[in-house]
Formats: structure tokens, sequence, C-alpha cells
């Protein structure tokens, strides 16, 4: 007997695939019978979300909608200076974690209790718990060790993969970490690929299988899961943090290989999809990067395949865009193109960096390069995941516009 919840019903419509009818229905098949997908009860949380994001969202002004897309990380273990600009002063959306932030399970509950007391929404807080050579917060730090993905793929077992998601879930959150950026349901097509042990393997099922499960232990958990990398990191040789790939592969083999475990997690009620670094000249042929790319995040993502959740980028200051643009412009490019939250982190130092870019997207919109309606719905989509995840309402933004 499976050990798996089947609880729940399902929070995003996966409409058919019109581009390719005949495949849409062998996959959609496959994806209610043999892959028996079905939402994490933990993620449809409470009833109530869509008023209370939407109360919530029409008393903000413009700059603090703004700010609910950004998620960026912090300098050192301790509160300082630099958190409470960005949390307090400029009331960013969210924070990510990396291992210069980790000392303790004490210092870090410490921080993360600092960081919320700042914040007059409360803030995402992610970090990247992937199992395996990705495991930010350490055992000794408070979350238990989770095997790679590869040696779960080795495995094949998807109650192991969704009681130890569910642990780590667990570990995370009572740490005060709300958002895992995992699982990475990448299939493994090619073997010299950056990705390698983080994927779950090379068979689509499996990858589709053992996805669902690791969404459904993290969300099961309290915490929100992320599907990555929107599309197909892992038939790539070249490394997104040090150049652009380009996944030059025909939307026939994107529907057979990439996709399928993509469509598993959005039917199975992901939280989060995160979209890649990577021109994908199948979905768009201008082969700009699907982190920027509307005809990918707003036509493909939310149109053709029904997602209706929330889509964080990839971090901006990764190579594959910082060896074309400025991070301020890329920010700009990525709000337009349907991102509701874009990552910038993972480096030291990035004050003047996150002012600059939350100044950019402001003078965009007063000169009509993003909609307000755009800013609405991507803080929107920011809000419904904290209320789903129990972070709405609170006494703290009674007067948001204030």
């Amino acid at each position: 007997m499976s050990l798996i919840p089947r609880s729940g019903g399902p929070r995003y419509h996966l409409s058919r695939w019109s581009l390719l009818p005949a495949l849409a229905v062998v996959a959609a098949c496959c994806l209610a019978g043999r892959w028996g997908v079905a939402p994490s009860s933990a993620a449809a949380g409470p009833a109530s979300a869509p008023s209370v994001a939407d109360r919530l969202l029409a008393r903000m002004t413009l700059q603090q909608k703004i700010a609910q897309l950004f998620m960026v990380n912090v300098d050192g273990t301790q509160p300082g200076a630099q958190l409470q600009q960005f949390v307090h002063d400029w009331k960013v959306g969210g924070l990510i974690l990396y291992r210069a932030n980790v000392v303790s399970a004490r210092q870090l509950r410490a921080l993360l209790a600092a960081a919320q007391r700042e914040a007059q929404i409360p803030l995402l807080v992610a970090t990247d718990q992937e199992g395996g050579r990705v495991s930010i917060i350490p055992p000794w730090a408070g979350v238990r060790a989770m095997l790679a993905p590869s040696q779960y793929g080795s495995i094949g077992s998807a109650d192991r993969v969704y009681q130890d998601a569910l642990a780590t879930g667990r570990d995370l959150r009572a740490l005060g970490v709300n958002m895992d950026l995992a699982p990475v349901v990448d299939v493994l097509i090619d073997p010299y690929s950056p990705i390698g042990s983080r994927s779950f393997g090379r068979n689509p099922a499996l990858v589709a299988r053992l996805g669902v499960a690791a969404i459904r232990g993290y969300q099961d958990a309290g915490i929100a899961a992320t599907a990555k990398h929107f599309l197909g990191l892992g038939g790539v040789s070249i490394d997104a943090h040090r150049g652009l790939p380009t996944i030059a592969r025909s939307l026939m083999q994107l529907s057979a290989v990439e996709l399928p475990p993509m469509q598993a997690a959005i039917k199975a009620g992901v939280d989060a999809l995160m979209v890649t670094h990577a021109g994908i000249p199948a979905l768009d042929p201008s082969d700009t990067s699907a982190s920027l790319s509307r005809p990918i995040i707003d036509s493909f993502i939310r149109g053709r395949l029904g997602y209706d959740g929330l889509i964080i980028s990839d971090s901006l200051l990764m190579g594959a865009i910082t060896g074309h643009m400025g991070v301020a412009d890329a920010t700009v490019k990525a709000i337009a193109a349907g991102n509701d939250i874009v990552l910038i982190s993972g480096a030291s130092h990035l004050t003047n960096l996150v002012r600059e870019s939350l100044d950019a997207v402001e003078h965009a919109v007063a000169a009509g390069a993003i909609s307000t309606a755009t800013i609405d719905a991507a803080a929107r989509h920011v809000l419904l995941l904290k209320a789903r995840l129990g972070l709405l309402p609170s006494p703290a933004f009674s007067h948001p516009a204030t």
C-alpha cells in the first residue's frame, strides 16, 4: 500500500495541449493513470486564500506590490542594517538562504524570526534543499540529510521520496523556512549536463513519479515546493551560471521527454514553478532566455499548460543573464514576461543592485513598459501563496499603505 496521501482537490487546471493533440491525449492518460498524480492536500490551503489576498492587494501601494515580487539574499548570519533595509524599508517579499547564512539551528531561527519581525507582510523564506550535493542547510543546523535525487531514482520508491521530503519539509518549517526551491524535475538526457545527480534520472515517467512524490511531501509538511527547471537543463552541457545554453530540441521531443514531469507537477498542484535561463527555440524562435520570454511564460506556461500558480525566475545574477545585460534591465524583462518573483541572489553586497532593480521596475510601469495589471497579477500570486502557507492574515499588515 502506498504511504503517499491521495487527498485534496485540484488547484490548477491543466489544459489540453492543442499544439499536438494526439500526444496530449497520450500524456493526459499517462498523468491520470500510470503516474497516479493527485494534488497535495497541503497545497490547497485555506478556502479564504483568494479573498485574504485580494483584500490585502486592494490596500497596497504600487511600490509595495513591486517589492513583493523580489526575493533576495542577505549577507551574514545575524540581523543587520542590510536586512532592515531590504525587509523593513523596501518591503521585499522574500529572502533566500545560502550556506553563508547558517551557523546553527538556534542562530538560523533567530535570524529568520528577526527578519519576519521587520516585515510588514510576512516573508517567503526559501532555500535550495534538493538533497545530495545541493543541500544548503546541513544536519548540524537542523535539517536531516536527503539522498541525492539520482540515488532516489536508482531506488525508484515514490514512498521513500515522499517520506524523506515530508521529514525535510518539517525540519525546514521548524527553522522558519517556508519554501523549498525543489524538486528538480529535469530529465537527464545529456550525461554531461551540469544537472547530473540533481536529476532523478533519464526516464520521464520515473522523474514525474518521484517529482510528484517530493512535491506532496514538502507541501504536506506545510512548505511550498518548486518544480524546476522549466524547461530542460538535463539536456544541455552549458552551465547557466556561466553562459546561456540553448535547448535545441523539437516541440515533439520536448513533449515526449522534458514536458511530462512538468505537466505532472502542475497537475499535482505544485505551489511554484522556476523558469530557467536557456533559449528554447521550439517555444520562442527569438531564442530569448525562457526566464525573460513572454511567449514561454505567459503564452505557453500560463496559456497552453494552464498553470495558475506562482512562477519564479532562476537567479538573475547567473552568467546566462549578466553576460548579456544588466540585472536591473533583466528584472524589468523578467517581470514583463510574467514572472511573479524575480530571484536576485548568489552574491554579497547586493544593496545597490536591489535598489536599482526596484527603481527600474517602478520606472518601467510609469513608462508603460510594464502594465499595472501585470504587477497586480504577480503580486496576487505571491500573496495567494503566502495565504496558503498560513502566513496571512496578520495584524502586522492591517494598514499596508502606511
